[in-house]
């Protein structure tokens, strides 16, 4: 995840903290997804959230509502082929936890 933040911080110009919420989130997904054998979002789907709420000054932080919309966007679009009910599952799953999780931890 290191890495993933490293690069978050040098390709889009997010700060550490910003960048390692991100990464973690993706990280999350990555983990989900994988038990499922559904496609994984790769690093594109982080530099996209970042980018866009980078360009856009998008507080990121999963409370927020707009942020949590582009999370949910950018990282459905990688399992949209696997459009089954265990995908859906999979993605009500992703957002209930990012709405309860503390990322001060």
């Amino acid at each position: 995840m290191e890495t993933e933040v490293l690069i978050l911080t040098k390709k889009t110009g997010v700060v550490q903290k910003d960048a390692q919420i991100i990464a973690k989130i993706v990280n999350y997904a990555r983990t989900l997804l994988e038990t499922k054998n559904i496609q994984i979002p790769s690093i594109r789907s982080s530099i996209i959230i970042a980018t866009i709420a980078q360009k856009t000054k998008m507080t990121i932080d999963p409370k927020n509502k707009s942020f949590l919309m582009l999370c949910k966007d950018v990282l459905y679009k990688p399992i949209f082929n696997y459009n089954t009910e265990e995908t859906e599952e999979a993605l009500i799953e992703l957002m209930d936890t990012l709405r309860r999780w503390d990322f001060e931890k």
